[in-house]
């Protein structure tokens, strides 16, 4: 028996949260065979092909694109900033992250995340730092969706900016947050590395790890 758009629709969503790329791409593909401008497809079609670093077929479907609202237009700066991620542009990305999130009706944490991830991937911690207490701070009395994940994020950017107790303290929360949903990758190694970097800070004074790295000096 053929497959109904229902059953398709299914598959798509199914293969894009497992990140079955390759099936992602074919059951797009049926879809549009059915809707050919079906914008939210299109979009997941130059995902899908642009996670298996087909770049110039997912240029071409950002480029023919003809987003006609604002929920797709949000869509399209995503997948365009998901494009330039891919490509290694996290400048590029982060441009098109915030131009989604400008035109946004309400700023969503997904969204949000990709653009603290592409200020990350350019050291631009202060910034990213600044995108997820800003963000958290708006929602502090609401439900909020991937709270554990902002949280793990902002524990990253507090080490990268050498801030390790504060780093622990986020990544002790993103552990307690995450552990309904059976935790998520790089959370409990990220809070080893911070006991672990926080167990030297008491055993070596900086002062004293000073002293140490003068004397190794080449003359």
């Amino acid at each position: 028996m053929a497959a109904t758009k229902k059953d398709l629709w299914s598959a798509a969503i199914e293969a894009f949260e497992d990140g079955s790329h390759a099936v992602l791409e074919r059951v797009c593909r049926a879809l549009l065979e059915h809707e050919p401008e079906n914008f939210p497809v299109r979009m997941l079609l130059a995902h899908a092909l642009l996670k298996m670093k087909r770049f110039p077929e997912a240029g071409d479907l950002l480029e023919g694109a003809n987003p006609s609202d604002e929920r797709t237009l949000v869509l399209w700066h995503r997948t365009t900033g998901d494009y330039y991620v891919e490509r290694g542009d996290h400048e590029a990305a982060e441009d098109e992250y915030a131009s989604a999130l400008a035109i946004a009706d309400a700023m969503s944490s997904d969204l949000v995340l990709d653009l603290v991830e592409a200020r990350i991937n350019q050291g631009s911690h202060e910034a990213a730092l600044r995108t997820i207490e800003t963000f958290v701070a708006r929602h502090e009395h609401e439900p909020l969706d991937d709270r554990e994940l902002l949280a793990f994020a902002k524990a990253r950017v507090l080490r990268n900016l050498g801030r390790f107790e504060q780093a622990l303290v986020a990544a002790r929360e993103a552990e307690g947050l995450g552990r309904e949903l059976g935790g998520f990758p790089g959370c409990e190694a990220l809070i080893t590395d911070l006991e672990a970097r926080l167990a030297w800070d008491a055993r070596l004074p900086a002062s004293q790890a000073r002293v140490e790295l003068d004397a190794d000096s080449p003359e």
